[in-house]
């Protein structure tokens, strides 16, 4: 299975690396959405949907209840994918070369959607991805 990559501001990324934070959010756009889900199959979305499809598929996974559908599984059934599997979520501090920036590997557990919590950097009511975090697995310059 293949690490996720993800950059976090410094406040996010100590209290994740602490143990407090075990979920990172990510807001459902077509960007997020062609790194997170993938065809039933295993195939990239960008494989069988068009740009504009893959905006509509962001469109219902956030207003899934306006659109009449009964759950989340419901939109990713319609339009025949799934969550991404991640091994692990490799966070980085910053951009500076690996041997410099602080970063560590933590277990990933999965992703859904969902509502965030406000003191783990969730802001507002709107659905968002939800990368959830096991144990970490691994530190780099890490002071």
């Amino acid at each position: 299975m293949a690490t996720l990559q993800l950059n976090l501001v410094k406040h996010l990324f100590g209290l994740t690396l602490q143990g407090i934070k075990k979920e990172e959010y990510r807001t459902i756009t077509p960007y997020w959405a062609k790194r997170l889900l993938c065809m039933e199959n295993g195939d990239k979305l960008t494989e069988c949907y068009s740009e504009k499809s893959i905006e509509w598929l962001c469109t219902s996974l956030k207003r899934w209840e306006d659109l009449y559908y009964n759950s989340i599984e419901d939109v990713l059934d319609k339009f025949h994918i799934k969550f991404k599997e991640y091994q692990n979520t490799h966070f980085r501090n910053g951009y500076k070369p690996l041997d410099k920036v602080p970063r560590f590997i933590i277990e990933n557990k999965g992703v859904t959607v969902g509502i965030g919590k406000e003191e783990w950097g969730f802001i507002g009511d709107k659905p968002m991805f939800i990368i959830q975090h096991g144990e970490i697995i691994e530190q780099f310059n890490i002071k």
